[in-house]
């Protein structure tokens, strides 16, 4: 079967719907939408007459709010759209093309007080199929260095320590973004983070403080903009700075992720997807992450069985370049090869 056959495929097995309407200004937006989600049709949600199985909205966005609204009046399930996690060359606020998205019929990732697609997907026993997937996509990642928007230069950076200090980044993220009161965390958080950071300076730890992209682009406020720490040079590549550092602190950033994905310990303030498998080191700094984290039911999920499941199984993959969905592997290689091309 072809890689398009499959896509297409695991697309509509996913969804479980052969129409899905979408608000049309969401189409509007994202005018590849359409394409993307084949071999699932879409239609108008506004629409009457236009026959549908479940509505969708992205993220928790106005046309979520919307679509959950018209959905309601129709009597269909209403699911949420979202960026995948190796997303683009560009940053998405930029008007980059999204190569990944999710379509979670349950909720979605970034909001860990309500279950999901994602997570039940890490829950689920893998077999040894998943597991050899998982690895193969976690060394094509290494390999290719990918991170969510990859559109900074892969350049060597040197962080300055001393020799042998273990070697923390503590990560800010987008005050007012999705995924803070999704995975539990608020100001809390962040001031709990910091203060670590300061106890772990005092042992002789070297620890040092990454802006988020957009934060850097003037397009957001981040939260941790105060902190008293040395700052990663702006513009440096997420896999040149995990070449750098032993740990990264975050409380719901995907470089959290990234991190696992290289090897690095990742230690969490909140309640990412990706926290209270076993494989982070989990430090709740509110009541609400703590309860995410104690209702996910498993201690003992393999890296390769997270990677599998969040990054073949939950995303769909969209070629931008030849306009066709394409199942994970060959998503990646193809978003790499647009980055070396937009970089070179």
């Amino acid at each position: 079967m072809s890689g398009e056959g499959e896509a297409g495929e695991a697309a509509a097995e996913r969804a479980g719907a052969a129409r899905l309407a979408l608000p049309l200004g969401l189409t509007r937006l994202f005018p590849w939408l359409p394409e993307a989600l084949a071999p699932m049709r879409v239609v108008a949600l506004e629409n009457p007459f236009a026959a549908a199985d479940a509505a969708a909205g992205w993220g928790r966005k106005p046309s979520w709010r919307w679509a959950r609204r018209l959905a309601a009046l129709r009597g269909l399930p209403c699911w949420t759209l979202e960026d995948g996690f190796f997303r683009s060359v560009g940053l998405g606020k930029r008007g980059a093309p999204a190569w990944s998205l999710v379509l979670d019929r349950t909720g979605i990732y970034f909001d860990g007080r309500a279950a999901s697609d994602v997570e039940a997907l890490i829950a689920a026993r893998p077999g040894p199929d998943m597991l050899a997937r998982g690895a193969r996509l976690r060394d094509l990642i290494v390999r290719s260095r990918l991170s969510k928007y990859n559109h900074v230069p892969d350049r060597p950076l040197a962080l300055e320590a001393p020799a042998g200090a273990r070697r923390i980044v503590v990560l800010d993220q987008v005050a007012g973004d999705q995924s803070l009161p999704g995975a539990g965390a608020d100001e809390a958080a962040f001031v709990a983070m910091a203060r670590a950071a300061d106890e772990a300076r005092g042992t002789g730890a070297a620890v040092f403080l990454k802006t988020h992209p957009d934060v850097e682009a003037g397009l957001a406020r981040g939260m941790l903009g105060a902190a008293d720490l040395p700052r990663v040079p702006s513009g440096a590549h997420p896999h040149a700075l995990l070449d750098e550092v032993d740990e990264v602190w975050t409380a719901s950033s995907q470089l959290g992720f990234e991190a696992l994905i290289r090897g690095k310990a990742a230690r969490c303030f909140a309640a990412p997807f990706y926290a209270g498998w076993g494989l982070t080191q989990d430090s709740p700094a509110t009541a609400e992450a703590a309860a995410i984290l104690a209702r996910r039911p498993r201690r003992d999920v393999a890296l390769d069985a997270l990677i599998d499941a969040a990054v073949a199984r939950y995303p769909l993959y969209f070629d931008v370049a030849r306009r066709r969905p394409v199942v994970a592997e060959e998503g990646l290689e193809r978003l790499a090869s647009a980055r070396d091309a937009a970089l070179a």
